[in-house]
């Protein structure tokens, strides 16, 4: 089996002053395939110019529980990197959360995402494959995932520093398999946030990466 491996899962928050340019981080070593999750505390649209960085997708949600709105997307590495930035820019002023998770022998990143809830949608790719599969939630900044969908491990989470920002938390498995749909975050109300299912795996697959 060739599954990737979670080198190292590191959280990061914004300043407490809204903005529309996030520095999220400089001077890390990111592998290929590593993936970056940012979120905020409003509608917006989310881009970067750091070299070898490419958008996966975002969504939007309108987060009816108790956090707020909540906008998050999803950024992957498309080459090594000794000495990594990157910087996030938004259409509109806020405040940011993200987490970095540096992956070893991935190069492959594909993924789901579901608006105001707290389930990660299934995602089903072509065939069987050797997959890091990534569960993530983005929710308002009062909520928080406290426990990872059944079968996940490495819960890794971040808390924005006002209500102006949000919550970002993710979990991962590593299952061969053609589908996987994790199941809920505890911790977060049914319809609070924006939840995505990403899988992970080595690029001699030969498939594009996207929304599959």
């Amino acid at each position: 089996m060739t599954f990737p491996s979670v080198v190292a899962a590191t959280t990061y928050q914004s300043a407490t002053s809204d903005a529309t340019t996030w520095a999220a981080y400089s001077g890390v070593n990111v592998e290929k395939g590593s993936i970056f999750v940012a979120s905020c505390g409003r509608a917006t649209t989310f881009s970067t110019s750091s070299p070898n960085w490419t958008k996966l997708g975002e969504q939007f949600s309108a987060a009816l529980g108790s956090g707020g709105d909540v906008d998050s997307a999803v950024f992957y590495k498309t080459a090594n990197a000794a000495s990594d930035s990157l910087t996030i820019d938004t259409t509109d002023a806020t405040q940011f959360t993200g987490i970095l998770l540096r992956v070893s022998g991935g190069g492959i990143v594909g993924g789901a995402s579901q608006a105001d809830t707290d389930n990660p949608p299934n995602l089903a790719l072509s065939g069987t494959r050797d997959v890091l599969w990534v569960a993530l939630i983005c929710a308002g900044w009062s909520e928080i995932a406290s426990a990872a969908p059944s079968g996940y491990s490495g819960l890794t989470r971040v808390q924005g520093l006002t209500a102006n920002a949000a919550s970002t938390s993710l979990a991962y498995r590593s299952v061969s398999a053609s589908s996987q749909n994790p199941g809920a975050f505890s911790g977060i109300s049914a319809d609070g946030g924006s939840a995505w299912t990403l899988a992970l795996y080595a690029s001699r697959n030969r498939r594009s990466s996207g929304f599959l």
